[in-house]
This record gives structure tokens, C-alpha cells and sequence, in this order.
């Protein structure tokens, strides 16, 4: 999707960020210019009484409060969004909280999901490639949520594919994240079902932060996620071992 950089309308100094040249451009300064205002209505001052740091980092947040300041009131439906929004900002902060303590990687799917390792042998075995020879394949139901597994940048991801089978050539046929830790090390996800990746190229993630649903896409005979760490070296990937917390 394209985006733009436009003049903030009424400071006329600052630049916007916009997706649209239809989009109203507005900075981030001049649209809380008003959120200090006195809300009397009991149940929206409640529901507007969060960090600030959740507005400036969340447009969304910002879009709804703006929306109840100038015209009073809300839908249920545009309320429980706001509350299900700053409960996962919450959550996040909690998980990069988490991982500032206690640094690393965790298990890529919900905790109470028994570890289960499939190893593929012959053609298909990762040991045969250095671009995944310390891989990780779990096997999975399909529709299970994959989690971060540890925080970073998404760089790149493919989610339009429903063509799987075991064949070799059906390889890049897989749906996929792609993670940059930032630290010289990347993780890629792979095998995510059809238009099941929730995440976005782009956005900062947490650890333990939701990125999609496991299914059927790329090579392979059963549903499992394909979990990979590597490094660049001289243009080519390098899988590199890692430990998981849970371990």
C-alpha cells in the first residue's frame, strides 16, 4: 500500500503520514491539542482515562477520542474496540517488560500446547541445508495461533497461497513472517494457513505477540510450523542454534 508524507493542515509544519490522499492530514500534536478537556459523562471518563503514551503511539486510539469530543458520544461497538485495543497495548508492554527481564526466545504457539517435534527426513531434511540446519518443525493443528518468539521488526511476509503438498518444488509456495531482531539475526515462521497472517509488514512486534494461524501452505504432508533463526553472511542465510525459555 502506498503512503504519503503530507503537511499537517492546521499547524502546517509538521508532516503526516497518510495512506491516502483522500485522508485528512493531521499531526499527532494538533490532534490531542484538546484530550485535556474536562469529560463529564462518568462511563467516558473512564474509558478515556489511559496513559498518554497509548494515544501518541496508537492512531486508532487517538481517532476514537477525537470522535467523542466532537460529536459525544460512541457506539458499543466503537467502545468495545477501544477497550479490546488498549487491553493489547497492555499487553504488550507487559510482554517487552517480560523480555527486558528475562531475554530470549519462546515457544512460537500458547503455552498450554504440548510440544511436539516433526523431523523430516531424506530430500526434505533441514540438516541438508545450511539456510536451515538448526530449524525447528512442530507439529501443529491448523488454526493454531504462532506467537512471536521473541520482539522485532515484521520485514516481509506471504499469506495469498493455499497449495501445499510434499514436493520440493512447492517449497515457495509456503506462507510466511519474517522477523529482524535487530541484532544481526532474523526468524522466519512458515506454513501459516491462507489469509491467516493477522500481523502487517512493518509493524514493531512483542514477544509472545500474536502473528497469525498455522494451516496448510508449501511443502509438507502434515500442518506443523516451520521456525528458523539465522544470520547473514556473505548474502546468504545461515541457520544459527537457539534455546527456548521453556525448554
Amino acid at each position: 500500500m502506498a503512503q504519503y508524507k503530507e503537511l499537517c493542515k492546521i499547524c502546517k509544519t509538521e508532516r503526516v503520514l497518510i495512506k491516502s490522499r483522500k485522508q485528512f492530514p493531521i499531526c499527532i500534536k494538533c490532534q490531542m491539542k484538546n484530550f485535556d478537556q474536562e469529560i463529564k459523562d462518568p462511563k467516558f471518563k473512564k474509558l478515556f482515562d489511559i496513559p498518554k503514551e497509548d494515544y501518541i503511539n496508537n492512531s486508532f486510539l487517538r481517532d476514537i477520542k477525537s470522535r467523542y469530543l466532537r460529536f459525544g458520544n460512541l457506539s458499543e461497538k466503537q467502545i468495545e474496540v477501544f477497550k479490546k485495543v488498549v487491553e493489547n497495548e497492555n499487553e504488550k508492554i507487559i510482554n517487552k517488560q517480560k523480555e527486558e527481564e528475562n531475554p530470549g526466545y519462546t515457544l512460537p504457539f500458547p503455552k498450554f500446547i504440548k510440544k511436539v517435534i516433526h523431523k523430516p527426513t531424506g530430500i526434505y531434511a533441514n540438516e541438508n541445508f545450511l539456510e536451515s540446519k538448526y530449524a525447528k518443525d512442530f507439529i501443529l493443528n491448523t488454526d493454531t495461533k504462532i506467537l512471536a518468539a521473541r520482539s522485532g521488526e515484521i520485514i516481509k511476509i506471504k499469506s495469498n497461497s493455499d497449495e501445499w503438498g510434499l514436493n520440493i518444488k512447492l517449497t515457495k509456495k509456503a506462507n510466511y513472517v519474517l522477523i529482524d531482531h535487530h541484532d544481526g539475526t532474523y526468524a522466519e515462521y512458515l506454513h501459516f494457513g491462507k489469509d491467516k497472517i493477522t500481523t502487517k509488514k512493518g509493524r514493531k512486534v512483542t514477544r509472545e505477540e500474536l502473528l497469525g494461524y498455522s494451516g496448510l501452505s508449501g511443502c509438507m504432508d502434515k500442518p506443523f510450523l516451520h521456525f528458523n533463526v539465522f544470520k547473514i553472511v556473505n548474502e546468504k542465510a545461515i541457520s544459527i542454534p537457539i534455546k527456548f525459555l521453556d525448554d
